[in-house]
Formats: C-alpha cells, structure tokens, sequence
C-alpha cells in the first residue's frame, strides 16, 4: 500500500554525497502517476545522461557509461532467453 501511497525518502537521506541533480532524476523516475516519470527506458537514460554530463566527474566514467555514450545503446537484458 505504501508503494502506491507515500513517496520515497529521498536518496539523499541515505547517502548525503549524492548530487541534488542526480537524486532529481531517481525521484522523477519514481513518480507515483505514470505520467509524471519517464516515458521510456530511452528518455531515462537520457536524462540520467545529461545530468551526469553536467555535473562533470573528477573519476575515470566506468566502461558501461563509456559504451552508453559510444553507441547510446541500452544495457542487455540479465534474463536468460531475452
């Protein structure tokens, strides 16, 4: 019931290094109205894109963002058979 009543906690809560622009984009893609998130994988990553090229990074990006950028493909799906 909680699920479809309260919001989350905001991720901030758990770890206070988290960049107030990225916690932005985990709490859009948890909007309770279906609407009010993300429409897709696609605009998802997108957004979760563009924060993380906004806010720069003083790490090496790790190689799964390296290939998100090289060929904007979505990661392959763990389950056997998809």
């Amino acid at each position: 019931m909680k699920q479809t009543t309260e919001a989350p906690r905001p991720p901030r809560e758990f770890v206070s290094s988290i960049p107030p622009a990225l916690e932005q984009v985990v709490l859009h893609a948890l909007e309770k109205r279906p609407e009010d998130r993300p429409a897709n994988a696609d605009e998802f990553r997108k957004e979760l894109m563009e924060t993380a090229e906004r806010l720069g990074s003083n790490t090496r990006p790790s190689p799964v963002l390296l290939t998100w950028r090289r060929y904007g493909a979505s990661l392959p799906s763990r389950r056997p058979g998809v």
